[in-house]
């Protein structure tokens, strides 16, 4: 009877684990992390690394989908040598293609490549207060199926191509780097 029972049970786990991978369909996310953003200046500048998003996407198979995703990448302020403080803020738009890994039941790895629309605003600047541009984006991540609808995640994404700006002795860069956690639900 114990046999059976171990049989029984072992072939529930099994089946469930199995159904766990990334499955077709929609799901939505969010994420929190830091992001690196580099700025020069004349006298010192200071990064705030918090970030969060939103996400939201469709796997076509459990291999590729698409994903649209909201990021508030953080601001950075520099100061100048004359005492002037610069500040900047950028937000990122994207929409990403999906490949993913699985290598095992619970666990996949994937990539992303995306186009993202950038807004960049700033204060303590003597011309226009914000930039908008287009660039690319570069990820690379894991997820962990913990239940066959709920998922944690681990990425790491490169932006490419924030509008940059040069003004006042100071010049912020056209990059980030982005390293988040998140946990998302799957329909």
């Amino acid at each position: 009877m114990k046999t059976k029972l171990m049989i029984v049970l072992a072939g529930t786990v099994l089946a469930t684990s199995a159904a766990m991978a990334a499955q077709p369909g929609f799901y939505v996310g969010a994420n929190v992390g830091a992001a690196k953003q580099d700025v020069n200046s004349d006298g010192h500048y200071k990064d705030t690394p918090a970030t969060y998003g939103v996400y939201g996407g469709y796997n076509f198979d459990k291999n590729f989908g698409v994903e649209l995703g909201y990021q508030d990448l953080g601001g950075i302020s520099a100061t100048k040598s004359s005492g002037d403080t610069v500040r900047a803020r950028t937000n990122a738009y994207s929409a990403d293609f999906v490949a993913r890994l699985p290598v095992t039941d619970r666990l996949d790895v994937y990539g992303k490549l995306g186009v993202v629309r950038y807004d960049r605003s700033y204060s303590g600047l003597d011309s226009a207060s914000s930039d908008t541009g287009t660039g690319g984006k570069v990820a690379i991540g894991t997820e962990y199926s913990v239940t066959k609808n709920f998922g944690l995640r681990a990425e790491l994404a490169q932006y490419q191509g924030i509008p940059s700006r040069d003004e006042m002795g100071v010049s912020f860069k056209d990059s980030s780097t982005v390293m988040t956690l998140g946990a998302n639900y799957r329909f």
